[in-house]
């Protein structure tokens, strides 16, 4: 199926052309607040935001994710569209083309760039005639708002521009009605006060034509206390003149001939992707500006190869027509590997050289010379591109007064204070998206290449990080020897410390590692070092506070130091106080701390990295569970920056963002010789693991931690029993019970040993449908909990119990021990634990028949498991409730929506129970052929897992009808 967004027509979904509901305005709010960063995460505060403006509801987090979940319902039905959740945000990846606006955004691109007047006209012609009524007509949120104005402006200046080339055509007599509408509407617009006498003149209407300007002069006296600019004077001379050969809006030539510069290097050859910086540069010569305004200044900025200066010169090659007098262009060399930088001075006089002025005629005084320059420029329609910036000195004097400029910068550099003191438009480049990426490949290589070894084509896409000078070396350097094997370059780039070598062409403009260099040979000592010890770290990035950990600095001046790095685009703050590098920038970054720094230095660095982490995640894990102290190492001293944590959502937010990096530092360390680390951090962060679903995150942590205490028998038995628990939850039953059997084997007089071993035991069993097997373990686990000095572990033991007297039939016995752990719960405020006990109870009713009780327990449960986060609890609960539902359709969605949870945290014993009861509901409702499909996918779940439904979808299947 295909799916197609309409944002330019309020907001339309369509599926294969048929609309389909996107929801209520709050709803559909979402879905076009993420649509505009197509590809691109947002985050959920900057959703929020856009949603609501500053009238959030109480819980917008929750609100949010409702939408989504029901959202991600409406989208299912096209495979090539989902929305995601990265750790910055969520995200809608679909291809551009579906979205109406990036098609509309595309093809005014093309027809600015057409060199051919009729093709140009059917583009613009085509791109307008998508728009219908009032774009994104969903709410009116300040962002919905600006929004909706920003799409009408790229409308009208699309208008404009299709009007000039109809107006070159000769269709001046058909344009007219249109032209004076335009004219009514926006009459202090220059550029429609233009065209619509062009149109009159041309028509034979000279009076008419002279009469619009008196009427635009005036009202622009009236209303602004300005003249007419110079463009539409100069067309009321001609008139006036009766001059023959008026037939477009270009500026007549002046009396003494100007020198036309056209100085921008050859336009990329295979330019790919960046819709998204293209459109937000837009047609921007073409905007009308306020009177008084400054020149439209913006700075592309980015790491070393980013493509900063193609995407300048692809965006200014497209856009030649609306710069008239020429295009300035100068590398100022400001991270040049091989040169100094340019002077401003020196820029300034290539400048007025190429106006036109002899080299006597330039002054020697830079003021007088920046001066000089101005005026030349101030009523000229220039494109000017200043190129490779090393810091806003250096381009300051290079800016043109008045507002008939355009200027593009680009930089490694944010250039903060140009922001700040001259409000130019920043626009930062990030590294390409995987398509795009690919895409590279293609045009160099050729598709039948790519698609011949896509392994070793992944493998290069992946070496490469999205960085377009590194693809660009990968790609030529392939293209060189095309009968090699895409392999053979591939395996270049495996090993980590060989990769920057490999992307050496020889040459140092081409030598990402000499790109590089000239980035970090600019920073000052401090900065420096920060950088080469941050390449040490593991994990994809680093919160301000672990930084200060590992350099010894202290916050401010850890801030200082990233600051720098950040403003130098080596690292980026993608998410306010924390940071990452590209893949490649931190391998030089590692390069440079082995070749700099001690191995002592290095390792005191990690180890205060270490600590920060061990201490923090106790910390946290003491707020979510603080009756399971028992099970976690002690708290060690804190390390760097003090973190505060004041509630239990601040911990599970910090878990949450340093969650990989704690699994990564665990394993580094295991492998660096420091086994202490991740003999801590497993069963410090087990029970945080175990409530947020990261099943596969414990499983590599924990099997770790097994690694490491191989001769330590406490210790090994530990980390059996946490990975044992991530194999059951995991579907790897079998593994679990030899890893569960060892830790018994290993210390069998350890009562917490063998409470965690046989409560796990029991879970096996209990899963397989050998419930006297599962309570002979749940007996001796409630046994073992009396001997450990924690109420909330008898809590859970007598919960576990619980459940399997009830599916044993002893319902008297069953009730007893889950109200006693419901006690114990609500004496210790162990909700985690009540989320249990209340599913439990309501499984106990359900059987009873007490169905209303049953739902209040169930509700109560899922209401806790929502807050607590324990997203396998909620699948599960989703799963019963859905089971319970008398409305066959909404017990379908209660089945879709456990099951998009069991898929998103791999939880396979609940996508069988969804699966299953889908299959169920749709041999009721008569689909036979859906409820076959279903029910398989749940036989060979159920059969992987040995469970003990697998004989009764067997058998389900077998009484099936047959479909027609």
């Amino acid at each position: 199926m295909t799916m197609e967004f309409r944002l330019l027509t309020g907001l339309e979904v369509l599926v294969d052309g048929q609309p389909v509901a996107a929801g209520f305005a709050r709803q559909r709010a979402v879905l076009v607040a993420l649509l505009v960063d197509l590809n691109r995460p947002v985050s959920i505060d900057e959703l929020a935001k856009r949603v609501w403006g500053e009238r959030l509801p109480r819980h917008p987090r929750e609100a949010l994710y409702g939408y989504v979940s029901r959202l991600r319902g409406v989208l299912a039905a096209a495979g090539d569209v989902a929305i995601g959740r990265q750790p910055s945000g969520y995200v809608v990846t679909a291809d551009p083309m579906t979205v109406d606006l990036f098609r509309f955004e595309h093809a005014v691109a093309l027809a600015r760039g057409c060199d051919e007047a009729d093709r140009g006209l059917d583009l613009f012609t085509a791109a307008l005639d998508g728009w219908r009524g009032e774009p994104v007509a969903v709410v009116d949120t300040p962002w919905m708002c600006a929004l909706r104005d920003r799409l009408r402006q790229l409308r009208r200046a699309a208008e404009l521009d299709r009007h000039d080339l109809a107006l070159r055509l000769g269709q001046h007599a058909a344009l007219l009605p249109a032209l004076a509408a335009q004219a009514d509407r926006y009459p202090l617009d220059e550029r429609a006060a233009g065209q619509l006498m062009l149109a009159l003149y041309r028509s034979g209407r000279q009076a008419e034509a002279l009469a619009h300007y008196r009427r635009v002069r005036l009202r622009l006296a009236d209303e602004l206390g300005a003249d007419p600019g110079a463009a539409l004077q100069r067309l009321q001379l001609r008139m006036l003149s009766a001059a023959p050969d008026i037939d477009t809006l270009e500026e007549a030539a002046p009396v003494s001939p100007r020198v036309l510069p056209r100085q921008l290097p050859a336009a990329p050859a295979a330019f790919v992707g960046r819709v998204r910086e293209l459109a937000a540069l837009g047609g921007m010569a073409g905007r009308p500006r306020e009177p008084g305004s400054a020149a439209m200044v913006w700075v592309l900025s980015g790491g070393g190869g980013v493509g900063k200066t193609w995407l300048a010169l692809w965006w200014a090659y497209g856009h030649l027509a609306e710069f008239p007098d020429g295009q300035l262009f100068v590398n100022l060399r400001g991270f040049d590997p091989a040169a100094e930088c340019v002077a401003a001075e020196a820029a300034l006089h290539g400048f007025l050289t190429a106006l036109g002025l002899p080299p006597a005629a330039i002054p020697a005084d830079p003021d007088a010379r920046a001066a000089l320059y101005r005026s030349l420029v101030a009523d000229r329609r220039l494109l000017i591109v200043l190129d490779n910036a090393r810091d806003t000195a250096q381009v300051t004097s290079l800016l043109p007064g008045g507002s008939s400029c355009t200027v593009l910068i680009t930089s490694r550099h944010r250039l903060s204070a140009l922001l700040a003191t001259h409000g130019v438009r920043p626009l930062p480049l990030d590294v390409l998206a995987a398509p795009e990426a690919r895409e590279i490949l293609v045009r160099h290589l050729g598709a039948a290449r790519i698609d011949a070894d896509p392994d070793a084509t992944q493998e290069l896409l992946d070496h490469c990080a999205g960085l377009p000078l590194a693809l660009g070396i990968v790609a030529g350097r392939a293209a060189t020897r095309p009968g090699f094997p895409l392999a053979g370059f591939s395996a270049e780039l495996r090993v980590p410390a060989e990769r920057l070598d490999a992307l050496d062409t020889g040459e140092l403009p081409w030598n990402l590692r000499t790109v590089l260099s000239a980035s970090y040979r600019v920073l000052d000592a401090q900065a420096a070092a920060a950088f080469r010890l941050l390449g040490l770290a593991p994990g994809p990035d680093i919160a301000l506070t672990a930084a200060a950990a590992l350099t010894g600095l202290a916050r401010a001046a850890a801030q200082t130091a990233l600051s720098g790095l950040e403003m130098a685009s080596l690292v980026e703050q993608y998410r306010p106080g924390r940071y990452r590098m590209h893949d490649l920038t931190r391998l030089y970054a590692t390069g440079l701390a082995h070749s700099h720094d001690t191995e002592p230095t290095r390792r005191d660095v990690l180890a205060r990295l270490f600590g920060h982490y061990c201490h923090v995640a106790s910390v946290a894990a003491d707020m979510l569970s603080p009756d399971e102290r028992h099970r976690r190492p002690p708290i060690p001293a804190p390390v760097g920056p003090t973190v505060t944590l004041p509630d239990v959502h601040a911990a599970f937010a910090w878990l949450d963002a340093e969650r990989e990096n704690l699994v990564a530092t665990a394993l580094y360390a295991v492998d660096h010789g420091r086994a202490d680390v991740v003999i801590h951090l497993s069963p410090t962060l087990f029970r945080y693991l175990d409530h947020g679903s990261h099943y596969q995150d414990g499983l590599t942590l924990h099997t770790a931690a097994c690694d490491a205490t191989a001769t330590h028998h406490i210790d090994h038995a530990h980390a059996l029993c946490n990975r044992g628990f991530d194999l059951i939850r995991l579907g790897r039953p079998d593994e679990a019970l030899s890893d569960l059997r060892h830790a018994l084997e290993h210390s069998p007089a350890d009562p917490l040993v063998e409470y965690a071993a046989n409560t796990n035991l029991g879970f096996v069993h209990d899963n397989r449908g050998d419930h006297d097997t599962a309570f002979e373990h749940f007996t001796r686990a409630l046994a073992a909990s009396r001997l450990i000095d924690a109420r909330s572990t008898h809590g859970i033991a007598l919960n576990n119990l619980g459940e399997c007297y009830r599916k044993l039939g002893h319902y008297d016995e069953a009730i007893d021990h889950l109200r006693r752990s419901i006690a114990i719960a609500e004496e210790l405020h162990y909700w985690g634990l009540s989320g249990y006990a209340f599913n439990c109870l309501g499984d106990l009713y359900w059987a009873q028949g007490n169905h209303d009780e049953a739902h209040d327990s169930y509700t109560g449960a899922l209401e806790l498991a929502h807050v607590f986060r324990d997203r396998g609890l909620e699948a599960e609960i989703l799963n019963k409730m859905a089971a319970a539902e008398s409305d066959p359709h909404h017990g379908l969605e209660r089945f879709r929506q456990a099951l998009r949870i069991a898929c998103e945290i791999s939880f396979p014993l609940e996508q069988a129970h969804a699966y299953f009861g889908m299959a169920r509901i749709h041999r009721a409702l008569g689909d036979l052929a859906t409820s076959q499909n279903h029910a398989t996918q749940a036989l060979s779940i159920y059969a992987v897992l040995k469970n003990h439904q697998t004989s009764t979808v067997e058998e389900f299947l077998r009484d099936l009808p047959a479909t027609p």
